[in-house]
């Protein structure tokens, strides 16, 4: 994360949930699609995991793009409109 994407301030303690059961699979967690079906692809895993993975709880979602272009393009997308101004944007 360091090298990356810069993150050099780390803060550490322990979960306020219980032990998590997420796991990663490659067939449920990686997306093909096509560029123009980028972002709906990419809000709609935002609302499954705030619906799904968080029962109605309020929990951040992080989102991380390779550059502040493409962040912006999706910030400023019709896709993200609605969650707009819960987001907090930072380069």
């Amino acid at each position: 994360m360091e090298k990356e994407y810069h993150i050099s301030k780390y803060t550490y303690m322990p979960s306020l949930f219980s032990k998590n059961q997420l796991a990663f699979t490659e067939k449920a967690d990686i997306f093909i699609v096509d560029e123009n079906d980028y972002f709906i692809t990419l809000k709609k895993e935002i609302d499954n995991w705030l619906v799904e993975k968080t029962q109605g709880a309020k929990r951040a979602v992080l989102v991380f793009f390779e550059t502040k272009k493409q962040l912006m393009e999706f910030y400023e997308s019709p896709n993200f409109s609605e969650i707009k101004y819960d987001a907090i944007c930072n380069d």
